[in-house]
């Protein structure tokens, strides 16, 4: 009894092993060619000559589906597009589609809310500087920003800026030290004016508050420039103002990251979908084989089993 159970448990793990020869295998490598199993073989010949125009025809649009580019160009153009198309896990697309969402959206609220700011200085410094008080305020501007070198004017310092007249002529502010103020001529309101009057010292007098009832009302502030520490003059106007342009440069400044943000979302999203698309074609390229070992010395021939995987 303990001999028939021994063969018979033999002769069962062979069968074990033939039958998972047959149904497992594909291809399976063999040393030697005594354990090749002629129905298997039968069945593969017969199975690879009818499908063989199947399978070539199978293999192109896969190979397409598995080229990277097609799916590297839709999230360049689209960040999620490409996740999409390599069948990712959704939130795979829902991340880089919402990061995108999410930096225009951004993008757009900080620009349009930096447009309103700069709106609301321009309108501030329209009603509260004016060629009219920097002339007025001229004489005794010129004395304390020159120590009254005459060689020197506030109208062209350090920056000039451009006037128009009423004929729509355009003129330098030079032309002030010899015209003085003239009602019919306005200043040229372009990006370079609403930068002036902020930053330099020579325009200080242009505020309406710089001088109130003839009393300086403008004080001396400190201003830290690398590793030294500049003297500018300031009022309560100008503060105002430089307040609100440098919110304005703040959220533009933001508004530039999320520029940066939404660029390198593309690439991101692009890099990925290279890597997924190139991921799955490798998993699909996979093939695992399982074989047996033939041994002349060992009971049935069989001399261990051998495991293979392609890729």
């Amino acid at each position: 009894m303990p001999v028939f159970y021994s063969g018979f448990r033999k002769i069962a793990t062979l069968v074990i092993f033939l039958l998972g020869n047959f149904l497992l295998a594909d291809g399976l490598f063999h040393y030697d060619e005594r354990f090749t199993s002629a129905i298997h073989a039968n069945f593969m010949q017969t199975f690879n000559s009818q499908d063989v125009a199947d399978d070539n025809a199978e293999q192109a649009p896969e190979e397409i589906i598995s080229f990277p580019a097609r799916p590297m160009l839709m999230s360049l153009l689209l960040p999620g597009l490409g996740q999409f198309y390599n069948k990712a896990p959704w939130w795979k697309t829902t991340l880089f589609a919402g990061i995108e969402v999410a930096g225009f959206v951004g993008w757009w609220s900080l620009n349009k809310k930096a447009d309103d700011i700069q709106l609301e200085y321009e309108e501030f410094a329209n009603v509260h500087w004016s060629v009219k008080d920097w002339v007025a305020n001229s004489s005794a501007m010129n004395e304390y920003l020159f120590d009254s070198d005459t060689s020197y004017s506030v109208y062209t310092s350090t920056h000039a800026i451009m006037l128009m007249d009423s004929s729509g002529n355009f003129m330098s502010s030079a032309v002030l030290t010899n015209i003085g103020y003239d009602p019919f001529i306005h200043p040229v309101r372009d990006r370079d004016f609403f930068e002036n009057i902020g930053k330099y010292d020579q325009f200080v007098g242009g505020w309406d508050d710089a001088y109130i009832n003839g009393v300086a009302n403008w004080i001396e502030t400190e201003k830290q420039v690398g590793d030294s520490t500049e003297i500018i003059l300031m009022t309560d106007n100008k503060s105002e103002y430089l307040d609100l342009r440098n919110e304005n440069n703040d959220l533009l400044k933001i508004a530039g990251y999320a520029t940066t943000v939404i660029m390198f979302n593309h690439v991101l999203s692009a890099i990925e979908a290279v890597y997924s698309a190139q991921s799955n074609a490798r998993k699909r390229s996979t093939d695992a084989n399982v074989g047996l070992l033939f041994d002349r010395r060992s009971n049935y021939g069989i001399g261990g089993i051998e495991i293979s995987v392609r890729f």
